[in-house]
C-alpha cells in the first residue's frame, strides 16, 4: 500500500475505498462516472456462432477410462478457504428400457492430497450415490448414472496449491494427479485474482470457444450461472432440437437425454478438475420426472456447501472467496417471504461482516433487469419478493444468465437509477444450442404480451405495467431503458477482479475477439460511506479499519498451468543458444508492477514456530549423496536455547534412526547415523549465546533409482518418531536419464517474498532443489533478535558481527514441507560465513545440513559434487581458498578429470557470487576466483554455471574471459529468491553507476584484488561497460526462481519464473544446447 493511500486512510477513517493507485488502471470508467447513457452494440452480422451441439462421437466427450477409474472430476468450494469438495464418477452409465443400477458400496470414495505432487500425504473419504431417470412409457429409454462420489477436504491452508488423486486405492483405481488452489483467507485485503462468470454454457461448438477464451484469462474460480448441459432439449433416444416444445409437442412427458450430462462432465474435466467451479441451477436443470422429482441430475452430480452455509437445499447456499461473500439463490423454488429460501437469505445476510467480506455478490439464473424480448420480466415475482432485502444489505453486484446475450445495468433499485443499488449483469451468452437473443423488448413491435410472462414454475404473475417514469402506463419502454448501460448480442464470458475493498474490475470478453480483449470494461466502485448497510456492521467497520491500519496486504497470483512443454522433448517455438549470441535485453524496472515485500517473517508466524513436543523430530530434510543409491536424512530434536547462560543438550540422549521402505510397502528398513549440537558463543557482555537442538544425520544406502520411498525419522525407543515423509531417488547416471525438473534459487531468506517464491516453486513440482547460498540471513540480526537490511549500516558499533541463530530454526521449520520430501542441495554463501570469536566459519551451515563431501572425495562441506541422472553437479565455494595451490582447486581438478561425459553428458557448476553479473551490487566482486578457476572449467566444458548473491535475475550468452565464445558456459544469476536485502536495480553500466574498483577487493579471502580495467573489447581501459555488455543476454530486477529440465544429451530447457506472474508462466525461457563435437572436452577415461 502506497504512502498516499495510508495518508488518505488516516484522514478518512470511515472509508475503506482508499488504496494504492497501483491497483487501479487510470482511463477505465468507473460506476462513479455513471449513470451512463444506454449503449446498444449493433448485431455483428459477420459473426457466425456455431450453436450446434458436440456429437457423442467427439473424442472430448467419450469415455476414455476403464472399469472403475475416475472420470468427470471436478472441484468445488466449501464455505471458507479451508475446505473444498472433490467430485467424480466411476463406472459407466446405462441407458435402455432395462437397466441395473450400480452399487455405490462396491467402490470407495477416497482422495489423497497434499501440497506436493508427490507424496500425497493426506487422505479423506466421502460418500457415493447413483441416480436414475425413469420413464414409465413404452419406447422411452431409462437411465442410471455411474457411481457419483463426493469427498470434502478440510483443514486446508489459504491461497495454497494442493495436488490430489481420487478414486479407490484398494482396486486400485486412482485418477491421475490433479491440482487446485484454495481461496485466500477472508479479509478486506484478500481476494481471488480472477473469477470467471459464465451462464447457459451447454455443450456446443460455441461452448468450446467460450471455454478456450475463459481458460485464456486464467481464472481462480468459475461461477456457472445456470443451464449446464441442456439434456432436456433431447428425447431419450438422443434426438435433439433447439426448441423442445416446437419439435416434440406429442411426447407424453418432457424427456431428457441424460448422457449429455456425462458428455459435459468429460468435456469440462480439464478445467473443473483444477479450477473450482460453483454452479447455480437454471430452468434447464429442472428435468421433471413422473413423480414430480426435479433437479435430480443437478443435485446429484455437483457438491454444494449447503450444509456448511446453513442451507437445507442445493438450490441456495453461500460461500466466501477471500473478501467476497457469494450468495447463490434459486429462481425455480419458493422465494416468497414465508419460504425457507427467503428466511435462510435473511439469516445469511445478517451474518455477513462487511469488515471481513466487504464485497457482497448475489447470483441466480433468471435476470430481473434484462431488456431483451426473450424472458422479459419473467422473474418479476422473485424481484418483488427479494429486491428490498438485497438492497437493504447493500448487495454490490448481481450475476444472472437465462437470456442468451450480454447486458450490464447502471446501479438500479426498483427500476429507478440509484447510486446504492446493485449493478445487474446478465451473462447468459456461454454458447448453448438455443442460439443468441437479439430482439429487445423496447424495439417497435417487440414488447411481449404481459400475459405471456407469468412465472410458469412458481405460478405467480407480477408483470404489471410500470406506474412511474418514462414508461409509466406501459409494459415496456419505447427506447433502451435508463437502467440499461450496455447490451450486446454476442457469445462470451466475464471476468470479475476485486482490487481492494472498494474497487472491482469487471470485464466482459466476446468470443469473436482476441483472448484478452475486453468487449465491455468498468470498475464497479463501492461507496460504503454513502450507502451504509446494517448500522451494527458499519460501526464495526471503523473499529476494524483502525485495528488493521498497519497490516500488510499481499499480491495473490492466479493459478495457471501450461502443460505443453511438459509433454514433449523439445519445443521448436523456444529459442536455443544455437541462435545466439543474443542482443542484450534489460527489462525496465517497474515500480507499479513490483510488489516485493522484503520483510522477514516474524517469530510469531505459525509457519516458523515449534509445533513438536519434547524430542520429536522437526526441521526434517533430504539431501543427496554422490549417486542415486544413497541419500541423507537430517533433522533436529529438542529445542534450541539462547541467552547468557545455556546448557547444551546431550546428543547421546537420543538415537538417530530412520525407518524407510518403498512407497506402498512396509518401512522394514532401518539405518542409524550420528548426532551433535553446535554452539554460537560470544565472549562479550550483553551478547546472547546459542546452542542448537540435537542435529541428526543418517545416510540411507542401497536404494533403487527413480523410486519413491517413504520414511520417518527420530528415536523409536522413546516413541519420538516423525510423521511419514517421502522422497524420490535420482535416476541412474546415463545419457538418457535425467531428473524431470531441477529448481534453482538463491538468496531465499525468510521474508514474505520468500513465501511467494516458495509457493511458485512448489507449483513447478521439482525433483531436486539447488539452493545457491543466502539461506536464513541470520547474520543480519543482533543476538537479541533485532534485524536490519544492512548490518554494518545499523550495527557498526557491535564488537563482533553478531547473528541471531534462531532464524536458522525458523527457516528449517518453514521449509520442512518442501525439503522433507524433495532432495535439497545447498551451497555456502556469504551470509553463511558467520565468523565466531575463534575464527570459526560456516558452523551453522556445516552442522545443519548433510553433504556428500566424503563420497565425492572432498574434505570440506563447502565444496563437493554429485550426480543426478546424466548431470554432474560441481559445488564450489569462493569463501575458502580457491587458488591453484589450494585443496579446493586440487579437488576440483581431480573431480573434473573423473567425469565421464558418456555417462553424465551435462556438467553444471554452482557457487554463490557471480562472475558475469552486470548489476552494480557485487560487481566483479569474485574476479579473483574467476581468474583462478575459469580456465579449468572452460577446459572441461562446463555447460551451465548457477550463481546467487546479486538480488536479481540475469542470464549470459555463452562467454569465456569476457568474450563471446560458443563453447563457454551460460552463466545464470538467480539471487532473486526473496531476501530481506530487497531487489537489486542499478546496473554498473548505467550512467555514473560504475563502482570504484577499490571497493571490489575479495574481502572474504584475505586482501586479494583482481578487479582491474578491461584490456580489450568495447570496454577497454574502463572498469565498466557504458552499455549492457554483449555477454549479458537478459537481465531483470524481479524476485523468482528457475527450473532446469534436461531433455536429452544435448538439449536442456531453462525457464525463469518471476513471482508476480502466474505460477508456471516463464519470464525467460530458452534451450541451452550442448555441442560436444564442436567443443571438445575431456570425455573421461
Amino acid at each position: 500500500m502506497g504512502l498516499v493511500s495510508v495518508l488518505l486512510i488516516s484522514f478518512c477513517v470511515l472509508s475503506i475505498s482508499l488504496v494504492g493507485t497501483d491497483n487501479i488502471v487510470v482511463g477505465i470508467p468507473t460506476t462513479l462516472d455513471g449513470p451512463f447513457k444506454p449503449v446498444t452494440v449493433p448485431l455483428d452480422t459477420t459473426f457466425r456462432g456455431h450453436a450446434v451441439d458436440l456429437p457423442d462421437t467427439d473424442p472430448r466427450v467419450q469415455r476414455v477410462v476403464q472399469g472403475f477409474e475416475p472420470e468427470q472430476i471436478s472441484v468445488s468450494l466449501s464455505t471458507t478457504h479451508d475446505s473444498v469438495w472433490i467430485s467424480w464418477i466411476t463406472g459407466d452409465f446405462q441407458i435402455g428400457e432395462s437397466i441395473k443400477p450400480l452399487n455405490p458400496k462396491t467402490v470407495a470414495s477416497v482422495v489423497r492430497y497434499g501440497r506436493l505432487r508427490f507424496p500425497l500425504i493426506h487422505k479423506a473419504t466421502g460418500y457415493s450415490l447413483v441416480y436414475n431417470q425413469l420413464y414409465p412409457f413404452v419406447g422411452l429409454q431409462n437411465y442410471t448414472s455411474g457411481i457419483i462420489h463426493h469427498v470434502r477436504l478440510t483443514g486446508l491452508k489459504p491461497n495454497t496449491l494442493y495436488h490430489y488423486q481420487c478414486g479407490d486405492p484398494s482396486i486400485p483405481a486412482m485418477s491421475s494427479t490433479y491440482y487446485f488452489k484454495t481461496m485466500p483467507a477472508s479479509g478486506p485485503k484478500s481476494y481471488p485474482s480472477r473469477v470467471a462468470i459464465v451462464g447457459d454454457l451447454g455443450l456446443t461448438y460455441n461452448t468450446t470457444s467460450t471455454v478456450d477464451h475463459m481458460i485464456g484469462n486464467n481464472p481462480d474460480l468459475i461461477l456457472l450461472v445456470g443451464d449446464v448441459c441442456y439434456s432436456n432439449l433431447y428425447l431419450t433416444n438422443g434426438t435433439g432440437a433447439d426448441c423442445y416444445s416446437c419439435s416434440f409437442s406429442q411426447t407424453p412427458i418432457h424427456e431428457t437425454y441424460q448422457p449429455r450430462w456425462d458428455f459435459w462432465g468429460r468435456y469440462m474435466q480439464p478445467v473443473t478438475s483444477k479450477i473450482p467451479i460453483m454452479v447455480v441451477e437454471g430452468n434447464h436443470e429442472i428435468e421433471k420426472q413422473v413423480e414430480n422429482q426435479t433437479f435430480v441430475a443437478y443435485s446429484s452430480r455437483f457438491a454444494f456447501p449447503s450444509k456448511e452455509s446453513g442451507s437445507s437445499s442445493t438450490f441456495y447456499y453461500s460461500f466466501n472467496a477471500g473478501g467476497i461473500h457469494f450468495i447463490m439463490l434459486g429462481g425455480y423454488i419458493a422465494y416468497n417471504k414465508s419460504a425457507h429460501q427467503y428466511k435462510w437469505l435473511e439469516k445469511d445476510l445478517a451474518k455477513v461482516d462487511r469488515t471481513v467480506t466487504p464485497w457482497l455478490v448475489a447470483t441466480w439464473h433468471p435476470p430481473w433487469y434484462s431488456t431483451y424480448k426473450a424472458h422479459y420480466r419473467e422473474a418479476e415475482c422473485m424481484r418483488t419478493a427479494m429486491e428490498d432485502l438485497l438492497y437493504q444489505y447493500g448487495v454490490d453486484i448481481i450475476f444472472n444468465g437465462h437470456v442468451h446475450a450480454y447486458e450490464r445495468s447502471n446501479r438500479v433499485y426498483n427500476y429507478t437509477l440509484d447510486p446504492c443499488g446493485p449493478v445487474h449483469i446478465t451473462v447468459g451468452d456461454g454458447g448453448n444450442r438455443e442460439k443468441m437473443a437479439i430482439a429487445h423488448a423496447d424495439e417497435p413491435g417487440n414488447c411481449p404480451d404481459p400475459s405471456t410472462t407469468p412465472d410458469e414454475y412458481m405460478g405467480g404473475f407480477c408483470a404489471f405495467n410500470f406506474t412511474s417514469g418514462p414508461a409509466a402506463g406501459k409494459f415496456c419502454w419505447d427506447r433502451q431503458p435508463d437502467y440499461s448501460a450496455y447490451r450486446e448480442s454476442s457469445f462470451g464470458h466475464g471476468i470479475f477482479e476485486v482490487k481492494n475493498e472498494t474497487h472491482a474490475l469487471w470485464t466482459w470478453h466476446r468470443n469473436q475477439d482476441m483472448y484478452n480483449s475486453p468487449g465491455d470494461q468498468i470498475y464497479i466502485v463501492r461507496q460504503p460511506e454513502r450507502c451504509p448497510t446494517e448500522p451494527k456492521f458499519f460501526a464495526k467497520l471503523q473499529t476494524k479499519l483502525n485495528q488493521q491500519m498497519g497490516l500488510l496486504s499481499f499480491l495473490t497470483f492466479p493459478l495457471f498451468l501450461s502443460l505443453l512443454w511438459r509433454l514433449i522433448i523439445v519445443n521448436a517455438n523456444f529459442p536455443t543458444t544455437l541462435e545466439g549470441p543474443f542482443k542484450p535485453v534489460t527489462v525496465p524496472f517497474d515500480n507499479k508492477t513490483y510488489h516485493g515485500n522484503a520483510i522477514d517473517l516474524p517469530d510469531t508466524d505459525p509457519q516458523v514456530q515449534r509445533t513438536v513436543q519434547g524430542f520429536e523430530s522437526e526441521q526434517v530434510s533430504v539431501s543427496l549423496s554422490s549417486d542415486y543409491d544413497s541419500v541423507w536424512i537430517s533433522w533436529i530434536t529438542g529445542d534450541s536455547q539462547i541467552g547468557d547462560d545455556i546448557t547444551p543438550l546431550d546428543p547421546e540422549s537420543v538415537y538417530s534412526v530412520v525407518q524407510y521402505g518403498i512407497e506402498g510397502s512396509q518401512m522394514n528398513y532401518e539405518e542409524v547415523g550420528y548426532s551433535f549440537v553446535y554452539n554460537q558463543l560470544y565472549p562479550f557482555e550483553g551478547l546472547q549465546n546459542y546452542t542448537s537442538g540435537i542435529i541428526h544425520h543418517v545416510r540411507l544406502t542401497g536404494l533403487e533409482p527413480s523410486t519413491l520411498y517413504q520414511y520417518k525419522c527420530g528415536d523409536p525407543y522413546t516413541s519420538a518418531m516423525s510423521d511419514v515423509f517421502h522422497f524420490r531417488t535420482m535416476p541412474p547416471s546415463s545419457p538418457t536419464n535425467y531428473p524431470h525438473r531441477v529448481a534453482v534459487v538463491g538468496d531465499l531468506g525468510l521474508t514474505y517474498n520468500t513465501s511467494t517464491t516458495f509457493s511458485h516453486l512448489l507449483s513447478n513440482h521439482p525433483d531436486l532443489l539447488v539452493l545457491v547460498g543466502g539461506i536464513s540471513y541470520a547474520d543480519m540480526y543482533l543476538t537479541n533478535g533485532t534485524g536490519s537490511d544492512c548490518y554494518p549500516c545499523s550495527f557498526d558499533e557491535s564488537p563482533i558481527h553478531e547473528t541471531y541463530q534462531p532464524r536458522w530454526d525458523y527457516w528449517g521449520r518453514f521449509m520442512q514441507p518442501l525439503v522433507a520430501n524433495v532432495p535439497t542441495v545447498l551451497v555456502g554463501g556469504k551470509h553463511e560465513i558467520e565468523p565466531q570469536a575463534e575464527d570459526q566459519i560456516f558452523v551453522s551451515y556445516s552442522s545443519r545440513f548433510a553433504f556428500p563431501s566424503e563420497e565425492s572425495g572432498s574434505s570440506s562441506s563447502v565444496y563437493y559434487s554429485f550426480n543426478a541422472g546424466g548431470i554432474h553437479f560441481v559445488i564450489l565455494n569462493p569463501y575458502t581458498y580457491y587458488d591453484k595451490s589450494s585443496d579446493q582447486y586440487k579437488w576440483l581438478e581431480g573431480d573434473l578429470y573423473n567425469v565421464n561425459r558418456n555417462v553424465t553428458p551435462w556438467l553444471v557448476a554452482v557457487w554463490y557470487p557471480s562472475w558475469y553479473s552486470t548489476f552494480k551490487a557485487q560487481y566483479r566482486e569474485a574476479e579473483c576466483m574467476r581468474v583462478e578457476m575459469e580456465d579449468l572449467l572452460y577446459e572441461h566444458g562446463v555447460d551451465i554455471v548457477f550463481n546467487g548473491h546479486v538480488h536479481a535475475y540475469e542470464r549470459s550468452n555463452r562467454v569465456y574471459n569476457y568474450s563471446l565464445d560458443p563453447c563457454g558456459p551460460v552463466y545464470i544469476t538467480v539471487g532473486d529468491g526473496g531476501s530481506r536485502e530487497d531487489i537489486a536495480v542499478t546496473h554498473a553500466d548505467d550512467p555514473d553507476e560504475c563502482p570504484d574498483p577499490s571497493t571490489t577487493a575479495d574481502l572474504d579471502i584475505g586482501s586479494g584484488f583482481c578487479g582491474f580495467n578491461f584490456t580489450s573489447g568495447p570496454a577497454a581501459g574502463s572498469f565498466c561497460w557504458n552499455r549492457q555488455p554483449e555477454y549479458s543476454a537478459y537481465r531483470e530486477s524481479s524476485f523468482g526462481h528457475g527450473i532446469l529440465e534436461v531433455k536429452n544429451e544435448t538439449h536442456a530447457l531453462w525457464s525463469w519464473h518471476r513471482n508476480r506472474d502466474y505460477y508456471e508462466t516463464a519470464g525467460d525461457i530458452l534451450y541451452i544446447v550442448r555441442e560436444p563435437v564442436r567443443c571438445l572436452a575431456n570425455q573421461g577415461n
